[in-house]
């Protein structure tokens, strides 16, 4: 891409998502141009930011007078761009890239596939028109944890149930505050008391619990079933 088209799209979509502001702060610029010489993709940053704005959202901090600020989102896009760097082909296979890059028996290849599914449903085919939504934070959330697994994992399965467990949780902190506690205390309900289980072992429980609670209240699509 043009480097000034991946500026003014990834500065375009910042703005969208801050609100307010028809320009950027020099500082804010700079960051812009330092992800775009390291050359990540466009779309990675822009995941970052779409991560970072729901994140920021689900903090109930945004107000009229803080807006989503991109410093923000430096966590989630160095973090992405490890993922990325790890799983990016070297050599002349680098051409094709993504899944057709790997082979059908390569452990890494059913990730990718998860991974090329996650994209499509958090960018909603391409409308990038509500990334604070449930359903798209679980999804951004299921893709980070993914993009940050190891590429040859050697349990796709394990990875990819890990990313069931983010998806459900992300799911649960997007949601209004008032349907949050009705999910969240009927889960608590079934889980019941943690007994003679060790408190590592019952937080993980519980986790596994809540998550599975928000499939059944948001009814979306499970990373481990794409």
């Amino acid at each position: 891409m043009d480097p000034a088209a991946w500026i003014e799209a990834a500065r375009d979509r910042y703005l969208q998502l801050r609100g307010s502001g028809l320009v950027l702060s020099p500082l804010d610029a700079d960051r812009l141009r330092t992800w775009r010489d390291r050359g990540l993709p466009l779309d990675l940053v822009l995941r970052g930011l779409e991560l970072a704005h729901a994140a920021w959202i689900g903090a109930g901090r945004a107000n009229a007078t803080r807006p989503f600020p991109m410093w923000a989102a430096e966590r989630h896009v160095e973090d992405l761009a490890r993922g990325w760097e790890r799983r990016a082909p070297s050599g002349p296979s680098a051409a094709a890239g993504g899944e057709e890059a790997v082979p059908r028996s390569h452990p890494a290849r059913r990730l990718l596939v998860v991974i090329d599914a996650l994209e499509r449903l958090a960018h909603g085919d391409g409308r990038r028109d509500d990334p604070g939504a449930p359903e798209a934070s679980a999804y951004c959330a299921a893709l980070q944890a993914l993009q940050l697994a190891a590429p040859v994992a050697g349990d796709e399965s394990g990875v990819i149930l890990k990313a069931d467990e983010a998806a459900g949780i992300a799911y649960l902190v997007a949601l209004p505050r008032h349907e949050q506690a009705d999910v969240v205390s009927n889960a608590m309900r079934r889980a019941g008391p943690r007994g003679a289980s060790t408190r590592s072992r019952h937080r993980a429980m519980l986790r596994a619990v809540l998550a599975e609670a928000a499939f059944r209240h948001g009814g979306f699509a499970r990373p481990s079933d794409l």
